[in-house]
């Protein structure tokens, strides 16, 4: 399938697609060419053309030979694809697995897996700048000594997501951020598609234990399974998004995935499946283009399409698999951020655990926007798995300042005894509630 694949890709050499860089582009190969830094590092959200930022390096580099480093398929044979149409009189070749090159590639995309091994690294000769694409990778192990093996003139990194979950700094490899640009500048610049959010709360039973700055996942796949959330999560998906073309839902772990989508299916009507990492590449890579064509309309995934999945008519992404770390919420609703003809905003499902005991935090919209884009509520029904109530939708901050005062006086009450001070607290709590949402009424009014 790999050599098919490379066949097909092949067969686009000599066809130049002139494209048009945009403004930050051309300002991001500026910032690059211009750096004296042997190390450097380029931030730019998910769908705003990292890939065609640096397959226009070879345009200013035009004696060097390049060596491109990614981790996955998708993205290698996306990478060549982009090269032989910007680069069409380069000799491009891949490195990965069966498909080999040798040094009269002038560009080769290689995997980090296959580069592992020396041999096949040296075969390929000498580079003079390495490219490495979701550079926040950069400070593993393999990546490290890859670097240090190939000793290029220059390493340029590219990511959406300059922070890792393991809080190691990624000043370990570059030296200078030469080009930034964040999520909110680009939907304001309207260079990635506006932004509309709603959230649901679940059940949880007992509060999830944090491993690595995230969830532990055993943990948060039990409590996400519970037939209720799975319940409510499908119904918000047939009530609120039915106008929705294309649907990626974000689930914890396998059994989730394959749990959820059979209640998506069966509650919306609508053509679901779900892929996951393990599955054969030739199903998940017919899945796939399925949902692309539409013959899918909704594509349930754990831990699949974070990277290298490019979709820009994707307008809807659910996010049940809750998570406190930032890059990884960054990484899913990136997904859905591309601009695409017909397509007036993403509609982002952030499904909030809840329980009676602890207070849930988690990654949401609002940790990224503040109060914008706007945000509604839906209330949680942890009474029935049908007949879920929806229509009594209430904007965030009054549902918050609602929801907290429940959760604050409920928890009161329960210490309270003969307690003076307690009495005192909860009566005073109730009245600033209460005059907050006074207060919203009138600024809303």
């Amino acid at each position: 399938m790999h050599r098919l694949m490379y066949k097909l890709l092949e067969n686009m050499e000599g066809r130049y697609i002139k494209m048009q860089l945009r403004n930050y582009q051309h300002e991001c190969l500026s910032c690059i060419e211009n750096s004296e830094d042997k190390k450097i590092l380029v931030v730019l959200p998910t769908g705003t053309g990292k890939t065609i930022i640096f397959s226009h390096l070879p345009k200013i580099y035009p004696e060097a030979r390049f060596l491109i480093i990614a981790h996955r398929e998708e993205l290698i044979f996306q990478t060549y694809a982009k090269m032989k149409q910007i680069n069409p009189n380069k000799i491009i070749g891949i490195e990965k697995a069966e498909l080999t090159t040798d040094e009269n590639s002038s560009i080769v995309i290689g995997s980090i897996q296959t580069l592992q091994n020396k041999g096949r690294l040296k075969k390929l000769g000498k580079f003079d700048i390495l490219i490495i694409d979701e550079a926040h990778h950069s400070t593993a192990k393999t990546y490290m000594s890859l670097i240090r093996s190939v000793r290029a003139k220059k390493v340029i990194g590219f990511t959406a997501t300059p922070k890792r979950t393991d809080n190691v700094g990624l000043n370990a490899v570059y030296k200078n951020m030469v080009y930034k640009k964040n999520l909110i500048e680009m939907v304001n610049e309207k260079w990635l598609c506006q932004l509309k959010a709603m959230r649901i709360y679940v059940k949880w039973e007992k509060n999830v234990k944090e491993r690595n700055g995230d969830f532990d996942n055993k943990d948060l796949a039990h409590e996400m399974s519970h037939e209720i959330n799975n319940q409510q999560i499908a119904e918000t998906i047939k009530k609120f998004a039915k106008k929705r073309k294309k649907i990626i839902v974000f689930a914890v772990n396998v059994a989730h995935a394959k749990l959820l989508s059979e209640y998506i299916r069966k509650s919306t009507g609508r053509k679901t499946e779900f892929i996951y990492g393990n599955m054969g590449k030739d199903k998940r890579r017919e899945i796939i283009n399925d949902f692309r064509n539409g013959k899918i309309e909704i594509l349930v995934n754990c831990m699949i399409l974070t990277e290298g999945f490019d979709e820009p008519g994707i307008d809807c992404v659910v996010m049940a698999r809750p998570t406190r770390s930032e890059i990884l919420y960054q990484q899913m609703i990136g997904r859905g951020t591309r601009l695409n003809k017909g397509k007036k905003n993403l509609l982002i499902i952030d499904v909030v655990g809840n329980t009676e005991q602890y207070p849930i935090k988690q990654i949401t919209i609002n940790d990224l926007f503040g109060d914008d884009p706007k945000y509604n509520d839906i209330k949680s029904s942890s009474s029935s798995t049908t007949n879920l109530e929806y229509d009594d939708i209430l904007t965030d901050k009054k549902y918050v300042l609602l929801y907290n005062f429940i959760n604050i006086f409920s928890a009161m009450i329960e210490e309270i005894s003969n307690d003076f001070t307690l009495i005192v607290k909860s009566v005073f709590a109730f009245f600033m509630t209460v005059s907050g949402m006074l207060n919203f009424n009138k600024t809303e009014s």
